[in-house]
């Protein structure tokens, strides 16, 4: 399965979407305030693994961070989601919301 398959099934109403919103609840429920950003992990699976991945939310302004970086525990992969998105939000600040 792609990156673009794993995006698809994360944000498509697919089978299993009881189970999706569950872990999205989940999820939701880790995130946390930095810097004036809620960052909301989301990792995505990937096989046996976890690839590393959140959304940075500031206001209406919306950024997916999605790394290559897999790890194969899901809270590992949460953590390193969080720990990743604090450091782009130290390195760009509210420049993560520019169009490149």
């Amino acid at each position: 399965m792609g990156l673009l398959d794993s995006l698809k099934g994360l944000f498509s109403g697919a089978e299993g979407s009881d189970k999706g919103a569950e872990q999205q609840q989940a999820y939701e429920e880790q995130s946390i305030d930095y810097e004036g950003f809620h960052i909301t992990p989301a990792p995505i699976k990937t096989g046996s693994s976890y690839r590393v991945a959140a959304t940075i939310t500031k206001g209406e302004k919306e950024h997916h961070l999605i790394r290559a970086d897999e790890m194969p525990s899901l809270q590992d992969c949460i953590e390193i989601s969080l720990r990743k998105s604090k450091q782009m939000i130290d390195q760009q600040g509210e420049g993560l919301f520019e169009s490149r």
